[in-house]
């Protein structure tokens, strides 16, 4: 009985096969990437599109909201807090 990619087995063997598409592409310089990709998908690789957001995912220039520093935006639009005259029971003398 042979593994099919909706068994286990088969969908081990998918996802190793996933992988090393990855390692393979990653390994490329980033202009020749998409040419590898291409020449997998005109051979009928199945793993094109999810080599694709991997590969995309991986890029290092790629801008990711996680990149942003959410508190500069608003510091840029409020400014910086004034000092407070008083912390608990001390009083601030000088900044």
């Amino acid at each position: 009985m042979s593994a099919s990619a909706g068994s286990p087995g088969g969908a081990a063997r998918s996802l190793r096969s996933l992988r090393d598409l990855y390692d393979q592409a990653v390994e490329l310089p980033a202009e020749e990437r998409e040419r590898f990709v291409a020449a997998l998908e005109s051979a009928g690789s199945s793993h094109c599109a999810q080599l694709r957001r991997l590969l995309a995912a991986a890029d290092p220039s790629a801008e990711s909201p996680l990149d942003d520093d959410p508190w500069a935006r608003v510091e840029e639009e409020e400014g910086p807090e004034p000092v407070p005259e008083r912390i608990g029971p001390y009083r601030i003398l000088s900044e």
